[in-house]
């Protein structure tokens, strides 16, 4: 997309891991905020989530949900390849943190 202006921030969920390339993807992106501003762009994982009290219905849901993603070529993973995703996009290092 050609916009007339830059913006003071790109913020996006779920969008790096159903790219072909991550990397190219955040090169367009950074390319439309302007020089000092934020990008964000949170990551919610799958992985530790969990019922509580424990639910097998919860369990078999979210197994089904990543097992199709990962056969559907989406980037199950995507939040520990972060890192190397802005490097490999020509970027500088990304402040990163997690919170639960």
């Amino acid at each position: 997309m050609i916009f007339e202006r830059t913006f003071d921030a790109v913020v996006g969920r779920y969008v790096l891991q159903f790219q072909v390339d991550p990397a190219a993807m955040l090169r367009k992106l950074a390319g439309h905020v302007a020089p000092g501003r934020l990008g964000r762009l949170p990551r919610a994982g799958l992985g530790r989530r969990r019922s509580v009290p424990p639910a097998q219905i919860f369990d078999d849901s979210r197994r089904w949900m990543s097992e199709t993603m990962r056969l559907s070529g989406v980037e199950i993973h995507m939040g520990a390849k972060l890192h190397s995703t802005f490097i490999a996009a020509g970027l500088p290092t990304p402040t990163m943190r997690t919170e639960h």
